[in-house]
């Protein structure tokens, strides 16, 4: 099971209110894990970033500069790792990016030229926009408060077993929104399909949080759970610049419902945190082959596979790794049993492994696509055993072959320390059969 994990103990030093490091205190190593383990995504607008990668990879709308993107990741890291304040945060970056000539102080103008030549249509130059100090403040905050609510989600979902419900708190006094306002004390299951689309920030500045309660706790404080009334529904709304963007809505039996802000509808935890629990729970709740079932859909579910997408493209385009890992897949009974044939000595409850680095030594030997697979292999794959690598090997038929090597083949090395993802290539028919057949392919 996943290690139990707890709040910070105390907040740092300082005047009340200062900043939203000082809320945070010290975080715990999980929130730490969180934040430096989010890929990197350029992107002309925060508005273009799915809520699914918004979990996973780190953003600064009209950044198109990965260097720049890594200097403001790397001086959130520091502030998670320090506890630093947001002034003490912006004190450490501002003259990195002064350097780079991506910041715009106070008087000076946030757009200014690239560099880049004129159009040769209509003349005019293209421009960047610097980032500000309001800008560098949301940054830090969105960020902060998101790396504090994913370790609180992991936190939660570890003792959901003590603490089945979870309460919704808004900010109180200040600016409130009055969505957020309506959801303040608000209680449903653990598992209820909300927490899959709704858990804080759902917003710029959005300061709510969560609050996990016992059976006796709502009983004592006379709390009726909600519910919502199945999958949520999705309009599309019209942005500032014109653009459109999905927004999700849930409903609730008892009446209402609540949509987070668009580029806000996913929960930035949820897979993070549960797919060692999922692997680890899933055959005492399920039984073995239901419980295999259930991971293989969860692994390749489209929005883990879009993701997944996502991290290769960054990790193809970065000047170089930071050392950001995806969860693609979960070792099955054959694998288990291959494996403890093979005397090897490994964790059969952690999710198998892509480091961006591999994605990264490859280049564009292997079609994003094909890497995009990587989940769908591992999970309805013909699965075999390397001699020479002593790993596990994973075909599925590529979807971007290269004259007659006609497969995705997946190696997968197992050990007490984690099962990682050692090769991924494409390969003939003569190669794969060149490993011994543990286990056919299987119907998706």
């Amino acid at each position: 099971m996943a290690d139990r994990i707890s709040a910070p103990n105390g907040a740092a030093a300082g005047v009340a209110g200062a900043d939203l490091a000082y809320a945070i205190g010290v975080p715990p190593a999980q929130a730490i894990d969180y934040l430096q383990a989010k890929g990197l995504r350029v992107s002309a607008g925060w508005q273009t970033v799915d809520a699914a990668t918004h979990g996973r990879a780190f953003t600064v709308a009209n950044v198109a500069r990965l260097d720049v993107l890594e200097a403001v990741l790397q001086e959130l890291g520091r502030a998670q790792r320090e506890g630093l304040s947001n002034a003490q945060f912006a004190d450490q970056l501002i003259p990195r990016l002064e350097r780079k000539g991506w910041f715009a102080g106070r008087g000076q103008p946030a757009r200014v030229p690239d560099g880049s030549p004129p159009d040769p249509a209509t003349g005019e130059l293209p421009t960047k926009k610097r980032l500000t100090e309001g800008r560098l403040k949301t940054i830090f905050e969105t960020n902060m408060q998101s790396s504090m609510m994913a370790a609180r989600y992991r936190e939660f979902v570890a003792n959901t077993d003590r603490r089945p419900w979870w309460q919704w708190v808004a900010r109180q006094g200040g600016n409130r929104r009055p969505a957020h306002q309506a959801m303040n004390g608000r209680v449903f299951r653990h598992d209820d399909g909300l927490w899959a689309g709704a858990w804080p920030p759902c917003g710029f500045g959005c300061k709510c949080r969560m609050r996990a309660r016992t059976d006796a706790d709502l009983q004592a404080e006379g709390l009726t759970p909600d519910a919502t009334t199945g999958a949520p529904t999705v309009d599309r709304i019209t942005l500032a610049d014109g653009s459109t963007r999905e927004r999700l809505i849930f409903k609730f039996k008892g009446g209402g419902g609540f949509s987070p802000d668009a580029g806000f509808g996913g929960n930035p935890a949820l897979r993070q945190a549960a797919d060692r629990l999922a692997i680890a729970q899933a055959p005492l709740v399920l039984g073995e082959l239901r419980s295999q079932q259930a991971l293989r859909k969860i692994f390749t579910a489209r929005q883990r596979l879009d993701d997944l997408q996502a991290f290769v493209q960054t990790a193809r385009e970065a000047r170089a790794p930071i050392g950001a890992q995806r969860g693609i897949g979960a070792l099955d009974d054959a694998a288990v049993m291959r494996l403890a044939d093979a005397g090897r000595v490994f964790d059969g409850a952690a999710p198998v492994q892509l480091a961006d680095a591999l994605v990264a030594a490859a280049g564009d030997r292997l079609a994003v696509e094909d890497w995009a697979a990587l989940p769908q292999a591992i999970a309805y794959g013909e699965l075999r055993w390397s001699e020479d690598q002593a790993a596990l090997a994973y075909t599925l038929p590529a979807l971007v072959p290269q004259g007659d090597r006609q497969w995705l083949r997946v190696l997968v090395g197992a050990s007490d320390d984690g099962n990682q993802v050692i090769e991924a290539s494409l390969a003939t028919r003569a190669e794969v059969d060149a490993d011994r057949l543990v286990r056919r392919a299987l119907p998706q």
